[in-house]
C-alpha cells in the first residue's frame, strides 16, 4: 500500500502497459483502474493464450525502458529540460523518483503471471487434444516447444516478483545508466 502511494507513476504506467498491449493485440478492455491505495487493474475480454501471455508481461517491456530513460535524464540530461522550472537538484530528484517508480512496478504481478500461464496452458491443452480439429491439433503440437520459453519467462518473473526485487531492479537500472553516462 505504501509503495502504491509513494510510487504511483509506476503503478499507473504498469496498468497502462497492460491496456496498451490489449489495444495493440485487438483485445477489448472492459474496465481500467489505474491507481488506488489498495491496487490497480485492467480487466479485458477473454482472449487466446498467447495474447493473454503478452498482455501479462507487457509492463516489463514498457516500464523498464522508461525507467532507463528517466535515470538517464537524471544522470546526464537534466539541463536539456529547461522548460521545467525547478532547481537542477529538484529536476534530478524528480527523474530519479520516476526511474525508481517505473522500475519498481516493471514486473508483472502475481495475478498477471497466473493468468498468463493458465490461459496459455488451457489454450494449448484444449487444442492439442483435438478439441478444435486435426489441423489445429497438429499445429499446436508443432508449436508446443514455444511453451517452454514462455514458462521460463513466467517462472523467472514469478521468482523475482517481490517488492525488494523491484527496488533491486531500480538499483540495477540506476547503476547501469550511471555507468553508461560515465558518472
Amino acid at each position: 500500500m505504501i509503495e502504491s502511494i509513494l510510487l504511483f507513476p509506476g503503478m499507473i504506467l504498469h496498468e497502462l502497459a497492460h491496456a496498451l498491449a490489449c489495444i495493440l493485440l485487438g483485445v477489448k478492455v472492459t474496465r481500467t483502474k489505474l491507481w488506488g491505495p489498495t491496487g490497480a487493474s485492467v480487466t479485458h475480454q477473454a482472449t487466446t493464450g498467447w495474447k493473454n501471455f503478452l498482455v501479462s508481461i507487457a509492463p516489463f517491456f514498457v516500464n523498464t525502458p522508461l525507467a532507463l530513460l528517466s535515470f538517464y535524464i537524471g544522470h546526464a540530461g537534466v539541463h536539456y529540460f529547461a522548460f521545467i522550472e525547478l532547481e537542477p537538484i529538484l529536476k534530478i530528484m524528480l527523474f530519479y523518483w520516476l526511474g525508481v517508480s517505473f522500475s519498481f512496478f516493471a514486473f508483472p504481478s502475481e495475478t498477471d503471471l497466473k493468468s498468463g500461464w493458465r490461459t496459455l496452458w488451457k489454450h494449448y491443452a484444449n487444442r492439442m487434444l483435438f478439441g478444435k480439429g486435426i489441423i489445429s491439433a497438429f499445429l499446436h503440437w508443432i508449436t508446443a516447444p514455444l511453451l517452454f520459453p514462455a514458462w521460463i519467462v513466467l517462472t523467472v518473473f514469478g521468482l523475482i516478483n517481490h517488492p525488494r526485487m523491484g527496488l533491486l531492479w531500480a538499483l540495477a537500472l540506476f547503476l547501469a545508466t550511471a555507468l553508461f553516462v560515465g558518472i
